[in-house]
């Protein structure tokens, strides 16, 4: 295992946003090694973290919950959007 990190970003096409080039230039800066992935179907994104060689992995993933979306479920995606986006892993 190499000690950096696995940037991998979950985009879809139309997508303008990279999470996952700001934190690689983030991490360049800090000189801790990164390697950037764009991924595009659940597939890759399961190669791609069987496959890295990093001690850590950062997955950068967009999406959008619509009112809609979240009355049909009583509101529970959008708590679980929000747990999620609180979980985070200290680089050491």
């Amino acid at each position: 295992m190499t000690k950096g990190v696995c940037i991998i970003e979950c985009v879809c096409e139309d997508d303008p946003g990279s999470e996952g080039k700001v934190l690689k230039e983030i991490f360049n800066l800090m000189q801790v090694k990164s390697k950037l992935i764009r991924v595009k179907s659940i597939k890759q994104l399961l190669k791609a973290l069987t496959q890295t060689e990093m001690t850590h992995v950062h997955i950068a993933t967009h999406g959008a919950v619509t009112k809609k979306s979240a009355s049909q479920d009583g509101g529970h995606m959008m708590e679980r959007a929000r747990m999620q986006s609180c979980e985070r892993v200290p680089y050491r």
